[in-house]
């Protein structure tokens, strides 16, 4: 059988020397944190993947225009692109953390339970 919810946070609570009541309040501002910080990398990532396709693509038709060969060049392109959504669907998975992070932080007290 596991442990009562409340009892795991009690439990934490008296180990940090505080009280349930404040420490669910830390737990909840840490998760919104800990989802804003991702949501930055991520969308540093974005920018990032944007940039590379923006060269690649504007490599690419540059040389087309001068008839220069580009073979399999256009999987990069594509490769960018998956990467672009990818992050992006990643992105709204954090945004949710970050709209309801008391969720993430009954989350996260869960998986400290098993």
């Amino acid at each position: 059988m596991k442990p009562d919810l409340s009892t795991v946070l009690a439990q934490l609570a008296e180990k940090l020397g505080t009280s349930v009541e404040h420490l669910w309040p830390i737990l909840v501002a840490r998760e919104r944190v800990a989802a804003l910080l991702t949501i930055i990398f991520l969308g540093f990532m974005f920018v990032l993947g944007l940039l590379g396709w923006g060269f690649w693509t504007r490599s690419v038709r540059q040389r087309e225009a001068k008839g220069v060969p580009v073979g399999d060049a256009w999987f990069g392109i594509v490769g960018a692109a998956i990467w672009l959504v990818v992050i992006l669907i990643a992105m709204c998975c954090n945004t949710i953390n970050y709209l309801f992070p008391e969720i993430s932080a009954l989350k996260t007290i869960l998986t400290m339970l098993k």
